[in-house]
Formats: structure tokens, C-alpha cells, sequence
């Protein structure tokens, strides 16, 4: 094949990776709202004489001043275990402070705090954007091995069922806590079930609580969820709004193991959703493969590593999610490659 025709043959295959490209959905797992909890109203019209202030399990008056952590497990800035961001609230004042992993308190930001979501039940969490943020009495020396995982409200009022799911990642037990009304049910044990599309805290009997991670709330941060939930001897069905924290939290599940994004490029999701791919500098370079669970990862070896160096054009998991297809400049009877490597290979 001649120079020129290989150039048109090279072409061609940049067009039918494009077309790889396109013909993949877009996998969202956010959208760009920011609004209230159905029936929220602001800190200063419900005010602290709304609602009588009492203990957590009873109706309480609203945010308690204090300090509040968004914890990530293994998250670190400056080489020591950290939240990742915390909110310090003093009357209606608000301050958002950020950790990065190379600066602690990189960014600090006064908030409305109309922005905060809070609970009429407990003072243990608020919510702000996509984290959950759990109350300490004094800045945390280590990341707890307690963590809550999941927040589910249907409504910020005495109608309304909140449910909080902590998860220990040391003991790798769930519990969970129920609130409605003046009705308080405690911790009681559940089982934690993650699949790639949904997340599923149950307690036969009692508890059946489907998250979709799939499907994004209408508020900024929040999933969709169904939740079947045994009150008194009353059974609910309903449709509520989660929060996800701990290793579940959206910007680290559900690819746990990636921990340094600043080494990673070209991040690829498999049609099926199945697995995701990428290229790293992190030790040498290399393509990775991960579990979409984020509990399994292979190393890429053969061509794929060979042509990293030689400035490998991109490449896309293949239509049934068994190959990677990439091009690379790497010269062959001087026309641009189309490779592929099997997942298995």
C-alpha cells in the first residue's frame, strides 16, 4: 500500500473509531440542579420555635451550630488521613473548607446556608451538594471506620421517613436507623448489597430500600430510591430522595480503587457498563483494567503498554465490551495501526 492510500486507510479508521465513540451512552451520574428536599423551607423562616426542640428520634427546631466532616475512607491531603471537605456553622453562618490531597484547607468559602439540607429528626448529619457531612465534637485525628453510607428523606417533615445507614469498614457490618413522626426506631442490622445500578439496604420484614445510582434526584447530589419500610405495624411504600457517602459516595464509586486521577487518562466505561479502562503513568506506563465494582484490577500488557510510548491516538472498549480497539501512530508499512486486544488476553 502506498503513502497516500494509506493516509485515506488511516482516515478511515479515525472516522470508525469516532463512530465507536458516539455509539456509546453517556453515563451520567449527576445532574446540574440545586434545590431543597421536597417540603424543606429556609433556616430562618422555620426558625427554632417551629418545632420543639427535644432529642434525636423526636422533631427538633433545626441545623445545631457545630462542625460537620464529608469523610471518603483512605482520603488524604499532606500524607495524613483527613475529610475531604468540612462545614463549620455558627448561627446562620455557614464556611465550606476543602482539602486537597497535596494541601489541607486549600479553599475556604462562606455558604448560604439556605444550601444546607438538615433534618427536622436528628442532628448527627447535614447534606451539602453531593456529600454527606457527619458532626464532630473536635477536628478528627484518622478517618472513622463508622461511616454513613446512606441518607434517604421523602420529605423534611414530621411525614416524612429518613432512614441513615452506617457501615463499619473495619467489622464490614450495616446498621440502620428509621425516623417518622415521633417514631424512632434504632440501629438494627442490615445487609448491603452493590451491583453497578443499584444499591440495596433490606432487613427481611422490616426494611427493603432500592437505591438507583442511575438515576439522578432532582436535587443536585441525589439518587432516586424506592423504599418499603414496616412503622408500627404500618407498612410504607414510597418513592425518596439518597444521599451516598462513605466508599459509596459518587465521586469515588464505583471505581474504589482509583485513588490518584492525576496519573490516569482517557477514562473509558464499557457499553454493558460491565468493566472501565484507562491509561496510567502511575508506575510505568500502562493501560489498567478494572471491575465496574472496583474489586478486581488487571494490568494491560502486550501492545497496548508497547505503543504507549509511541503516542497512542486513544482507544474505546468495543461494542460487546470484550476488546479494546485503539490507533496509534506507530508505524507500520508507514500507515496509521487500528489494533485490538481482548480483555482476556
Amino acid at each position: 500500500m502506498d503513502r497516500g492510500s494509506g493516509m485515506i486507510f488511516g482516515r478511515h479508521i479515525n472516522f470508525l473509531i469516532i463512530c465507536l465513540v458516539a455509539s456509546i451512552p453517556v453515563f451520567s451520574f449527576q445532574n446540574c440542579q440545586q434545590m431543597n428536599f421536597v417540603g424543606i423551607g429556609s433556616i430562618e423562616s422555620l426558625g427554632s420555635s417551629a418545632i420543639p426542640v427535644t432529642k434525636n428520634g423526636e422533631p427538633y427546631g433545626g441545623m445545631t451550630p457545630g462542625l460537620y466532616y464529608h469523610f471518603i475512607p483512605n482520603f488524604a491531603c499532606e500524607g495524613n488521613s483527613a475529610p475531604v471537605s468540612s462545614l463549620s456553622i455558627v448561627g446562620n453562618q455557614v464556611t465550606l473548607t476543602e482539602n486537597k490531597a497535596l494541601k489541607c484547607g486549600s479553599s475556604v468559602t462562606p455558604l448560604n446556608s439556605n444550601l444546607i439540607d438538615w433534618s427536622i429528626y436528628q442532628n448527627e448529619i447535614v447534606g451539602y451538594r453531593e456529600g454527606i457531612y457527619q458532626g464532630l465534637s473536635s477536628a478528627p485525628a484518622a478517618i472513622p471506620a463508622n461511616l454513613v453510607e446512606v441518607w434517604c428523606r421523602d420529605a423534611n417533615t414530621t411525614s416524612g421517613i429518613e432512614t441513615i445507614m452506617h457501615f463499619n469498614n473495619q467489622t464490614k457490618a450495616a446498621v440502620n436507623r428509621i425516623y417518622y413522626g415521633d417514631s424512632f426506631l434504632p440501629d438494627f442490622s442490615v445487609t448491603r448489597t452493590l451491583t453497578r445500578s443499584e444499591i440495596v439496604v433490606s432487613s427481611p420484614g422490616l426494611l427493603s430500600l432500592h437505591i438507583h445510582r442511575n438515576q439522578p434526584a432532582p436535587q443536585l447530589g441525589l439518587f432516586m430510591a424506592d423504599i418499603r419500610v414496616k412503622i408500627n405495624g404500618a407498612n410504607f411504600d414510597r418513592i425518596t430522595y439518597c444521599r451516598l457517602g462513605g466508599s459509596l459516595d459518587p465521586s469515588v464509586w464505583p471505581v474504589k480503587k482509583i485513588t490518584d486521577l492525576n496519573s490516569a487518562s482517557d477514562f473509558k466505561v464499557s457499553p454493558d457498563f460491565n468493566r472501565l479502562a484507562y491509561a496510567t503513568t502511575e508506575i510505568e506506563a500502562s493501560f489498567i483494567l478494572e471491575n465496574i465494582e472496583g474489586d478486581q484490577s488487571k494490568r494491560l500488557g502486550g501492545p497496548m503498554n508497547s505503543l504507549l510510548s509511541a503516542r497512542t491516538a486513544g482507544f474505546q472498549f468495543s461494542p460487546d465490551g470484550n476488546s479494546l480497539l485503539f490507533t496509534s501512530d506507530f508505524q507500520s508499512a508507514n500507515y496509521l495501526g487500528l489494533f485490538s486486544q481482548g480483555i482476556g488476553d
